[in-house]
């Protein structure tokens, strides 16, 4: 989870013992790709590759 400074702290008192399923290093991962803006660009890119595949399967079953 990414969490602004102010609330980290506030976080962690509530959720101390809280064990995540989500591996740290997939975690650290997003946190990246988010602070370099290349989450959105991968969003995009596969949106394109949806929007296509789509178009694609309405011409194949019409």
């Amino acid at each position: 989870m990414i969490l602004p400074p102010h609330l980290l702290k506030v976080y962690l008192n509530k959720f101390e013992n809280y064990n995540s399923t989500v591996p740290l290093l997939n975690q650290y991962v997003i946190a990246r790709l988010i602070e370099t803006g290349q989450y959105d660009r991968h969003v995009r890119r596969l949106n394109n590759t949806f929007r296509k595949r789509l178009e694609f399967k309405k011409v194949l079953f019409t």
